[in-house]
């Protein structure tokens, strides 16, 4: 049976889920995003939590909006309006969006032997500076003994219409990334540059797997499906997106040497204004998008 607590005092908020037969653990972290920082399946750990947590910068496993990666000097236009985005203190743009260190409400869940569900929903009622409208993100787990599918529901509950593109920044633990692997299927690679903006896109035709070894990525390519393997000494996972256009950003932090973050996103950088992937959505309506991490035992 699969159990829930749900921790909640003034320094600290979050959720941890398990099920001792399964060793499955998952932790939520309720006040940075909603994310999902720690996750164990069938005793492989699959999501690793920093320590220390930063809670300066809690990118980790959040939920990418309204916009993913970097917007160039903050500043967009849309609908003949012109905008200005909080900058990130260490570079010249905006950042991954407004909703990784918001603090989302759980409401309600449903535990049974074979799975748990976790709704939890954040509603942004301020005009936050650059993208002054107001809308709700609904996010729910949906945990199985072998997955993990996260589903958000974007709608815009402000009278005009706004733009948006969306994704997932979860990292990736190995215990050998030298030893570990990616396989994609791509047609076009994104070049960017030296503020990681996308100044054009290359043809690759890339379909392969891809060593990691020492490599230091961050890197995005436009996927010619919906979904990308990652290989471990330990453990196989397929990731795959319920979009129909799909962005895959990989990323190797330098501070740590057993994690990679895999992000699956409906646009690359900068969408506000190279307006690829570039969506928005009128007033009233919802936009739903799901992702799924599966796990497969290596022989």
């Amino acid at each position: 049976m699969y159990i829930l607590n749900h921790i909640d005092n003034k320094d600290q908020n979050y959720l941890e889920l398990s099920n001792s037969t399964t060793s499955f653990f998952a932790k939520i972290c309720l006040r940075f995003g909603g994310s999902l920082q720690k996750l164990t399946l069938h005793e492989n750990q699959i999501i690793k939590e920093f320590e220390p947590f930063n809670k300066e910068k809690p990118y980790a496993s959040a939920i990418l909006f309204p916009f993913t990666g970097r917007i160039r000097n903050g500043q967009y236009d849309f609908e003949l309006e012109s905008y200005q985005l909080e900058m990130d203190k260490e570079n010249n743009t905006a950042l991954h969006g407004f909703v990784y260190n918001k603090e989302f409400d759980l409401v309600d869940y449903e535990l049974s032997e074979e799975l748990v569900t976790v709704n939890l929903e954040h509603i942004e009622d301020k005009k936050n500076k650059g993208f002054p409208y107001n809308y709700s993100l609904l996010m729910t787990y949906k945990f199985t003994h072998e997955s993990v599918i996260t589903y958000v529901t974007i709608r815009n509950k402000d009278e005009y219409s706004f733009p948006f593109s969306l994704g997932w920044h979860p990292f990736f633990f190995s215990s050998s990334l030298y030893n570990s692997y990616l396989e994609i299927e791509s047609d076009r690679e994104i070049v960017f540059d030296n503020e990681m903006i996308p100044v054009k896109f290359q043809n690759n035709a890339l379909k392969s797997q891809i060593q990691i070894k020492d490599l230091k990525l961050d890197d995005c390519y436009r996927l010619k499906n919906n979904s990308v393997r990652f290989i471990t000494p330990d453990y196989t996972l397929n990731i795959s997106s319920s979009s129909q256009e799909n962005y895959l950003q990989v990323y190797t932090p330098a501070d740590s040497k057993d994690c990679i973050a895999i992000e699956l996103m409906t646009a690359p950088a900068d969408s506000f204004n190279n307006k690829v992937g570039f969506k928005s959505l009128v007033p009233g309506e919802k936009y739903n998008i799901s992702w799924k991490i599966a796990l497969s035992k290596n022989n």
